[in-house]
């Protein structure tokens, strides 16, 4: 395993055997992301269409974060990118 950037809360590595570097998500981090989305489910499903679609914006502000770090990280060490955006 290769480490390609650490910083609190946000880790790129190489795994053995991976094309494409993996991101490390703290279990308390992945914990907060899944309550995000109950908590959207949970407002939808009782009509509060209005809370729910805020906080499934701050979840996918949250995400779009670490997505934006990740490619960064991965251009930095010139590797591709595995997807399209």
């Amino acid at each position: 395993m290769r480490i390609l950037h650490f910083e609190s809360n946000f880790v790129v590595v190489e795994l053995p055997k991976r094309r494409f570097p993996g991101i490390v998500v703290q279990g308390d981090t992945f914990a907060s992301f899944l309550n995000s989305v109950e908590e959207a489910r949970q407002q939808y499903t009782s009509g509060r269409f209005k809370e729910g679609g805020a906080t499934l914006a701050l979840l996918s502000d949250q995400l779009g974060d670490y997505l934006d770090r990740y490619e960064r990280v991965l251009r930095e060490h010139q590797i591709r990118i595995p997807y399209t955006r």
